[in-house]
Order: structure tokens, then sequence, then C-alpha cells
């Protein structure tokens, strides 16, 4: 719930986990997803380029590309809550939160 007087500007990233990138020498391989097979050798493997969603390494790249942003822009963490981060701008308190 918001307190009187306040704005909630709510965003959704389409493709999120795209936007993070594999730490420097990581190397992943996934076999051809289903529907696919038709365009591939049988004994093919494909090397992802960025992490995906479904993946171990895709939510944690994204996490941390996502910290990364966010403290870029000057926000803090919160002490309180580790999902919460706050900075001032222009003499307002701003919040983000990151949500699941």
């Amino acid at each position: 719930a918001l307190c009187p007087g306040w704005i909630a500007v709510v965003e959704d990233v389409e493709g999120a986990f795209l936007q993070g990138e594999f730490t420097d020498g990581e190397v992943i391989y996934m076999e051809v997803p289903e529907g696919w097979e038709e365009y591939y050798d049988e004994d093919t493997v494909l090397l992802l380029n960025v992490p995906i969603y479904g993946t171990k390494q895709g939510a944690a790249c994204f996490y941390k590309k996502l910290v990364e942003t966010v403290q870029g822009k000057m926000y803090q963490r919160s002490q309180a809550d580790p999902c919460l981060y706050y900075r001032w701008k222009n003499g307002r308190l701003q919040f983000r939160a990151e949500l699941s």
C-alpha cells in the first residue's frame, strides 16, 4: 500500500534475462530445444552467447546486471531490506524494489 501522495511506477523488462552477461571464461552449452531438432544434426549442442531464462546462470547474471545498473543510478541498498534501494533526487526520496 502507498502512503497518501506517493506515486507508484511499475516497470517490466522484456527479455530481462538476456541483459545479463556471462563471467569471463564461462562457457555454457545446451541441447537443441524441442521443436528445433529438424534444423540441426542429431548430435548437435548449442553454445549460448547470453544467459537465458531457466538456467541458474541466467538468474545470477541478470541479478548481477540489475544491481550494477541500480547502483550506477546512485541508488543505495537499504540495510532494512536488501531488495529495497533508495536515493534522494531533486529533494525527493525515491525507492526502487527488486520484485520476483
